[in-house]
Formats: structure tokens, C-alpha cells, sequence
């Protein structure tokens, strides 16, 4: 593989922005894009449609049925049961444990053989644009920062695993099966979850890259390295638990982290340096010209950090096949000859959370901007008291509408920690309105 790079390496872009991106980490949304998420999908029609069945003319509620355009041999007593769940948007946002556990439970019902997670997710844009110019360094950012979104992952993986494993009411413990058209940014966590992972023809799988550059400025070596390995730990905790050779998501993750294999009895053996006949990830060492162009950067075809595509994954058996359509899933499956697939109500549960997240997302940004724009004013005690508690309204607003949507508030930059220092600054809010008096001064 040839590992000759142009003279237009991204790691300059990634200095100035990145201190920036860090110092207003609590301020600033989780946004821009590595690709065009998806529009959500228009929510299944209400449960008020109710056929009739043939066999007994009883009503059915449609969200019970199976889908009309999937499927063969649907009749067929002993056809293998699929429940598809649809992953679309931003995983951590739009896709949370959540509405999650609401289409499991709906699942349960089927006693599925199989349960399918179809990934088609990126980052969203950031007002519409997207990864051009300005926007594109604030992308280089991003890739590092989905690593915020591991503990989601972690709860959604618990859900999948943990919870299936230990409640009764599974009498049937489904395949778990991802089904990868996208996996950019936080989604790229998500396949890792499942034992069988497949892809479509022109997939695409990364966009969690340089990670060592997270909290670059902020606070001294040892401290920005232990945030890092950190995070680096829990992600490789979830590849783990599905039953992955973490090397292949930290190849993912670090620039610094060099990664090439050697077909070995046709099974490829990995090597943490550069003696592999075939480089999967270089140190991107720009002095040495390894280090990728920002053209290579946007079309995921650099190697200072692994973009998975459906050739290289095959070729390093990470995942099982390659398929198209739901056919050729049924195919690689060996379910083909007959076969069905619920998912109705799961398409109307995750269309209804990201509605809810729609919806809220401008609430938070409202509050942010809020804080952001807040200044002390008030030429006397009285008026900058005033001023001072409607800083502590908004601080207020935001540990009530975090505490009713903490999934939403999280993926919006409101985690645990931000809340906790916020409850710190009304106490001292407090202390500031008594100790203002003027006649004190």
C-alpha cells in the first residue's frame, strides 16, 4: 500500500480550533458534519388502520404486522422472525437507549430470531452547511469529540446485551446483527455492540479520529493522556463485549497509532507498527510525509486514522459479508427461503423521539446562548441583584429541563458534570446577592 501523502497535511487545522473547541466544550453544541444525516423517517401511520385478518376476520392493529415489502414466504409457519430497528440521525441524539428500550419492548412480543440494527447515521450539520472551508476544521474537532457519546453507546449496548440476556420474558435470545450503510461519528461505537456485523456495497465506518488531539492546551501532559485513555478504555470496553479485536477502533481513534497486517493462512495477522505487508494506519508523521491531506480527510481515503469501507473490512474479516438489501441480509443469514420482519412500531417510537429531540435541542441552545450573552449590570446593589438573578433563573431552567430530558441534555452538551458545577455557581450566585449591600460598602 502506497503511504506517500501530498504536502498538504491537516494537523495544522487542528491546533487553534481545537483549544478554542475545548475552553467553550459546556458552551459550544455538539454539531458539525462528516456527512449528510439522513431526514428522519416519516412516522408509520397510526394504529387507528386495524385489517382484518383472513383466518378470522379479528382486527389487527397494523403496528403488529409485519412490513408488506420485506419478506419471503411469510405464511410459512416456520419462517425465521427479523425485527429491524432503523438507526437514523445522531447516535447519542437521535438514537438513545431510550426510545431504544421502547422498540425492544415491542420486540418482545415477536420473539425474534434475529434483531437487526440498520445504521445509516453521521454527525448533524451545523446550520445547514457543511464540510467546507471553516466548517471543515471544526469537522477535525468533531471526529475526536464523538467519544463524549461512548457512555451513550455503553447504556445502548447494555440494553442490547445485558438486558436481552437477563429478563425472562426473552424466552428466544435474537441474533443481534448490525447492518452498516453509515456509521460516521458517535454511530461508529454502535456495530462494534453486535456480534455479526454486515455491510452494504459502499459502506462507510469511522470519523472518531484523532483523539489525541482531544484537550490539546487544556491542563498538563499527564492530565490531557489520562482524559484520553479514559475514554479510549470505555470504547474499547463496548468492542470487547461484542466480541472485537479493539486494535481495529483504536486504529480508528489515534493518529498515533500505527496498525498493518499479514495474510496469514488467509486470515490477516495484525501488527502495531509498519512491518505488515499492507498498512491499515501510519503515524501520519508529517515531517516524514505520511501526514493526510485535508482532501484525504474529507474522502475518508487517508490513513493517519482507519475509515473502515466494505473492501478493507471484508479483506480483514471484520465483518461476516456484504448486503445490499434485506434479501441479501435473509441471504448471508441463511433465513432466505422464508423469512419476515417486524419493525413498525419501532420506526414510530424512534420517528417520536427524534421529534422530541427536535424540539428541545433549540430550548438548550436558547439557554446556552443565555448564559453566554448574560453580563452584570446595575449601577446599585438592588439592580445587580436584578441582573444576578436572572442568571440564576437560567442556570435554574436548565437543571429542570436537563432533569426531565437528561438523555437529550446530555447529547447537547448538559452532562452530569456541567449540571453539577451549575448547582456550584447558584450557591455562589447566592453568596454574591448577600454580600451586595450598599450600605456594606
Amino acid at each position: 500500500m502506497n503511504t506517500t501523502k501530498n504536502n498538504s497535511p491537516i494537523r495544522p487545522l487542528l491546533a487553534a480550533p481545537m483549544l478554542l473547541a475545548l475552553a467553550l466544550a459546556t458552551l459550544a453544541p455538539m454539531s458539525a458534519t462528516l456527512a449528510q444525516a439522513p431526514a428522519p423517517d416519516k412516522a408509520p401511520d397510526a394504529p387507528e388502520s386495524k385489517p382484518e385478518t383472513p383466518a378470522t376476520g379479528a382486527k389487527v392493529n397494523k403496528m403488529d404486522l409485519p412490513f408488506d415489502n420485506m419478506g419471503t414466504n411469510q405464511s410459512d409457519p416456520n419462517a425465521a422472525v427479523v425485527y429491524l430497528i432503523k438507526v437514523r440521525g445522531e447516535v447519542g441524539t437521535d438514537f438513545s437507549a431510550t426510545p431504544l428500550k421502547r422498540a425492544l419492548e415491542d420486540a418482545k412480543k415477536f420473539q425474534p430470531d434475529v434483531i437487526v440494527l440498520q445504521i445509516d447515521s453521521a454527525v448533524k450539520p451545523k446550520n445547514g452547511r457543511g464540510g467546507e472551508g471553516k466548517d471543515g476544521e471544526n469537522l477535525l474537532i468533531e471526529q475526536s469529540r464523538a467519544f463524549d457519546s461512548v457512555d451513550s453507546v455503553t447504556e445502548i449496548s447494555t440494553v442490547l446485551i445485558d438486558d436481552i440476556r437477563e429478563n425472562k420474558g426473552w424466552v428466544k435470545k435474537p441474533r443481534l446483527v448490525a447492518w452498516v450503510n453509515r456509521a460516521l461519528g458517535p454511530a461508529a461505537f454502535l456495530p462494534f455492540v453486535c456480534k455479526d456485523i454486515y455491510y452494504t456495497p459502499n459502506a462507510v465506518h469511522g470519523g472518531i479520529g484523532y483523539l489525541d488531539y482531544y484537550f490539546e492546551g487544556v491542563g498538563d501532559v499527564v492530565v490531557r493522556e489520562k482524559q484520553r485513555s479514559l475514554r479510549m478504555g470505555r470504547a474499547e470496553g463496548i468492542a470487547v463485549k461484542g466480541g472485537h479485536d479493539f486494535r481495529i477502533l483504536r486504529a480508528m481513534a489515534r493518529e498515533d497509532y500505527v496498525l498493518s497486517y499479514t495474510m496469514v493462512g488467509g486470515k490477516p495477522e495484525f501488527y502495531e507498527d509498519m512491518s505488515g505487508d499492507t498498512i491499515l494506519t501510519d503515524d501520519g508523521n508529517v515531517q516524514a510525509g505520511r501526514g493526510d491531506s485535508y482532501e484525504d480527510y474529507l474522502r475518508n481515503t487517508g490513513n493517519d486514522t482507519l475509515t473502515l469501507t466494505t473492501p478493507v473490512a471484508k479483506r480483514i474479516g471484520f465483518i461476516q459479508g456484504e448486503a445490499a438489501t434485506m434479501d441479501d441480509l435473509a441471504f448471508e443469514l441463511g433465513i432466505q427461503r422464508a423469512y419476515k420482519v417486524y419493525g413498525r412500531r419501532a420506526d414510530r417510537e424512534l420517528a417520536g423521539w427524534r421529534n422530541l429531540v427536535d424540539n428541545l435541542t433549540p430550548q438548550f441552545n436558547k439557554l446556552r446562548r443565555d448564559l453566554a450573552e448574560w453580563r452584570l449590570e446595575g449601577e446599585n446593589s438592588s439592580e445587580r441583584n436584578i441582573s444576578r438573578n436572572k442568571l440564576k433563573r437560567i442556570y435554574l431552567k436548565m437543571i429542570d429541563l436537563v432533569s426531565k430530558n437528561k438523555e437529550v441534555g446530555r447529547a447537547n452538551g448538559f452532562t452530569d458534570e456541567f449540571i453539577d458545577t451549575v448547582r456550584v455557581r447558584i450557591a455562589e450566585v447566592d453568596q454574591q446577592i448577600r454580600l451586595d449591600r450598599d450600605d456594606a460598602r
